[in-house]
């Protein structure tokens, strides 16, 4: 039997595959813009609630 270091990864559910891109897109496109925009702003763009950062 083989073993390892590393945990197992579960994987992603498919919604949170999208936020997670959707809430990337969204940072580099306003902290592109404004350098100094805040979570908040960054959550209500890309649709999710300020926790999900």
């Amino acid at each position: 039997m083989q073993t390892t270091d590393r945990p197992r990864r579960t994987p992603q559910r498919r919604d949170a595959h999208s936020n997670h891109r959707r809430i990337l897109a969204t940072a580099r496109q306003q902290l592109r813009d404004d350098p100094d925009t805040s979570l908040g702003s960054i959550a209500q763009t890309a649709g999710v609630a300020r926790r999900t950062l």
